[in-house]
């Protein structure tokens, strides 16, 4: 019985020394990581927001919080950007959401969410028609049905690299104001585009197209007095808006025509694209403010959201520039899993891509190792630390994937976190989103 007790406390005494010695040999910058990052309990909506409370605070005094996604096609990214927007809604009073699809498909979606009309299975790009997206677009037309809710959710997109859902929306304002003008605009403008696809349009016809819009402008301030004189002022604003969308992307286009690499776009179409979707971004933010509404949940893919400013400016720099501290950006990041991207050439074709991150210069290896497999860390309150602030301040590696996957594309960046984003929501492992 002695040898047997004698035996016990050995065994007992070798568990003690080693988790004595693991935790003396645990890196500091693991040990301050794992002390400073919040736990979330899980991706999935409607399992409450105990764990989310933390944000209550962090985000008191924000009026646009973007969300990013390391890849388009990422299921547990998407899940948990559901989770946040109902966290974000119920419990701070958020009732704009703006996600990186084009202006006029996210006015499509809107009539969808408020009135139950509209072709939302054909609105959201390919990437974006997925089971986890649907499902949030149904949680917002649920809440949106509610009488009890009397302040209803809006739905935007702000991308301009398309026009074919604006089109008939811009029509439809503009018939509202003038029909002689809505004819005018049919026939000389819009019935170019309807014919030939604004991607096939030549320099000289996209040239046209935007002096024309510039007339187009002209004639309706010439007319605004009349327009709120009739109370068609919100009109006129969304006439206005829908007109600068088309004029934004035959810009677009002009620029994205000289890109020499058929997946990656050219500086100049990249920089120009991100402008003005953050230009997008701050009028819905200021349109939906003068309703009430000023607080604003953003969707795009990290890159978009970061404040990243070297050659290529994005669209969250833009943001940080008009907003300052007003504006948070939330990146994502991921050790393993698989994910969706575009097959190639192809817009309705997908394959499925791997990551395993087992290098220590990826940000995503420090957080793997904190053994919390979904986490938040806010960059502003992790700084204090020493060993955090020595992460933050120092290049890192992050993932990334945009919509095509080809070889000749780099998964990943490197740059300062926290000249990146504001804060970043971690999950260890993810899995493909599921297409529908």
């Amino acid at each position: 019985m002695k040898k047997k007790l004698r035996l016990i406390s050995i065994v007992l005494l070798s568990i003690l020394c080693l988790t004595a010695c693991s935790k003396v040999n645990e890196n500091p910058e693991v040990k301050a990581l794992k002390k400073s990052v919040i736990p979330i309990s899980t991706v999935e909506a409607g399992n409450g927001f105990k764990d989310l409370m933390p944000f209550k605070d962090i985000l008191k005094d924000k009026k646009i919080v973007g969300m990013g996604e390391a890849t388009h096609g990422t299921s547990e990214f998407f899940k948990i950007k559901h989770r946040f927007f109902e966290f974000l809604v119920e419990e701070m009073g958020y009732r704009v959401f703006v996600m990186e699809c084009n202006g006029g498909a996210g006015q499509v979606i809107n009539d969808y969410i408020l009135k139950g009309e509209g072709n939302v299975e054909d609105s959201l790009p390919e990437l974006y028609r997925t089971e986890e997206i649907k499902n949030m677009i149904k949680w917002m037309k649920e809440y949106n049905n509610d009488p009890s809710h009397k302040e209803k959710i809006k739905f935007y997109g702000m991308d301009i690299v398309d026009i074919l859902d604006t089109l008939p929306k811009l029509s439809y304002y503009l018939g509202e104001l003038d029909k002689e003008l809505q004819t005018k605009v049919e026939e000389d403008t819009l019935n170019t585009i309807y014919r030939n696809d604004i991607k096939a349009l030549t320099a000289e016809q996209l040239d046209s197209i935007l002096l024309n819009i510039k007339e187009i402008k002209k004639d309706m301030e010439n007319s605004k007095e009349k327009y709120f004189n009739n109370n068609l002022q919100n009109e006129y604003e969304l006439a206005i808006w829908n007109l600068n969308l088309l004029s934004q992307c035959v810009e677009y286009r002009i620029e994205a025509n000289k890109s020499v690499h058929p997946f990656v776009l050219s500086v100049a179409a990249s920089n120009l694209r991100d402008k003005y979707m953050a230009t997008n971004v701050k009028w819905i933010q200021e349109h939906e403010g003068k309703l009430g509404n000023d607080k604003v949940m953003l969707w795009a893919h990290n890159i978009h959201v970061s404040s990243m400013d070297d050659i290529y400016k994005y669209m969250g720099k833009s943001l940080k520039e008009m907003y300052g501290d007003e504006y948070y950006s939330i990146g994502f990041e991921f050790s393993r899993g698989s994910f969706n991207v575009y097959d190639g050439m192809s817009t309705n074709s997908f394959t499925k891509s791997d990551i395993d991150i087992s290098a220590s210069e990826y940000l995503a290896y420090k957080f793997d190792k904190t053994q919390v497999p979904i986490s938040f860390l806010d960059f502003n309150s992790a700084s204090d630390n020493k060993e955090l602030s020595e992460i933050l301040s120092k290049n890192q590696i992050f993932n990334f994937s945009n919509a095509f996957y080809d070889e000749s594309i780099p998964k990943s960046f490197q740059y300062i976190p926290k000249n990146l984003f504001d804060g970043l929501i971690y999950i260890k492992e993810t899995t493909p989103s599921k297409i529908q």
